[in-house]
């Protein structure tokens, strides 16, 4: 039986976390199936040393994948380490 409160409970994909892309994110949500579960899109936090190379294909894929999910957009810059291991917010 589902019940419906009005609430929305958005999920943030995050590279460095167990729902990591949009590929991820999309399962969870097809999963859990209810439209109280969406997205909070930050592409910058689907990027890492392993995909900033592909960044614009892995922003697309996500716009693509998840947009008939997304609640909020969140955006910002990010540069490289010196090193290239780790992205700066």
């Amino acid at each position: 039986m589902r019940r419906s409160f009005g609430v929305i409970v958005a999920i943030e994909p995050v590279c460095r976390h167990i729902v990591y892309d949009s590929k991820r994110a999309l399962a969870v949500l097809r999963a859990i199936d209810s439209p109280n579960l969406q997205i909070i899109l930050d592409p910058v936090n689907l990027l890492g040393p392993h995909n900033v190379a592909d960044c614009q294909s892995v922003i697309r894929t996500a716009i693509e994948d998840l947009s008939d999910y997304i609640a909020v957009v969140h955006l910002k810059d990010y540069v490289m380490s010196e090193d290239g291991q780790k992205l700066i917010s």
